[in-house]
């Protein structure tokens, strides 16, 4: 063989060598991409499985109007009541004035899965019309909220509550602008922020059920400003803050026989259903009557 041969023998094989290491080299490039894409596929569905927005919901209610709810519905699932340092639990506790009418902030997680490291911002400023500005601010911290457990808190603290009525029995009318901003991490470790933002027109109204003197309510219209959510890109949350003092309305149905309480609730509705029914049969049987008695004193000469 001829120089010129050896050169062509050698080009072919070194041809070969680096086609099959380009070909080696595409092969691995393209494993560890198609790799990483199958791992954050398997990521996001992760995160998506694991996804929780909560539900707000403002109610109005007192503490045995709450706990009534829970023996007539049967329902087990924990709620947390919630409460700012200055406060404390005297509303909850306290017999004299647990029975008193309250505008809750409700956050309840209705999907089947967790949520934890739950960061509850607050604040809120009540304006009177008479120029009175009552402020507060407050934050508290939930270590877990399992699948339909619902945490709870009174949108006024005590001393706007004590203003607002003070001004609504004077006649006077007030506005509550409250702002809560819930920050919680998911079983897949992705943070949630969930703002929500209201506006209360409180406005004194004179009402008089019958037979009886009239009393002063609150007649107030709630402007939703905000009520959105937004995932974060960087969990920021310490899951070893110490968690807030809370109350679960849970605890105090003990010693109560659920059963009969459901029962003896609808025995009182059904009474109730068959005499609003039976008094309105008797309406008309004494209209009846009243009606053939004037057509017969009608026809007597």
């Amino acid at each position: 063989m001829t120089i010129s041969d050896w050169w062509i023998v050698g080009a072919t094989i070194i041809t070969g060598i680096m086609a099959a290491l380009a070909t080696w080299f595409a092969v691995v490039y393209t494993n560890k991409k198609t790799s990483k894409n199958y791992e954050r596929e398997l990521e996001r569905q992760r995160k998506d499985n694991a996804m929780v927005i909560v539900k707000p919901t403002i109610k109005t209610s007192s503490i045995w109007g709450m706990i009534d709810r829970l023996l007539f519905f049967n329902e087990w699932n924990r709620v947390l009541m919630l409460s700012n340092q200055d406060d404390g639990f005297d509303f909850y506790d306290n017999a004299d004035i647990n029975s008193q009418l309250n505008k809750f902030f409700s956050i309840k997680n209705e999907s089947k899965n967790e949520i934890n490291s739950i960061k509850i911002d607050v604040s809120s400023t009540l304006t009177t019309d008479s120029s009175v500005v009552v402020e507060a601010k407050y934050t508290n911290f939930v270590k877990l909220l399992r699948s339909n457990e619902e945490i709870m808190f009174r949108i006024c603290t005590t001393k706007q509550r004590e203003k607002l009525w003070e001004d609504i029995n004077k006649n006077t009318n007030s506005k509550l602008l409250f702002k809560c901003t819930v920050n919680y991490l998911t079983s897949a470790i992705q943070q949630i922020c969930y703002e929500y933002e209201i506006e209360i027109h409180n406005v004194s109204v004179l009402r008089k059920i019958e037979n009886e003197e009239e009393y002063t309510c609150d007649s107030s219209r709630v402007d939703i400003k905000k009520d959105e959510y937004k995932i974060l890109n960087d969990a920021t949350l310490n899951s070893s803050e110490t968690a807030s003092v809370f109350r679960n309305l849970q605890d105090r149905l003990e010693g109560f026989d659920r059963i009969k309480y459901i029962q003896r609730k609808v025995g009182e509705a059904q009474a109730e259903g068959f005499m609003s029914v039976g008094y309105g049969v008797f309406d008309q049987l004494n209209n009846s009557i009243a009606r053939v008695s004037e057509a017969g004193s009608a026809k007597t000469p």
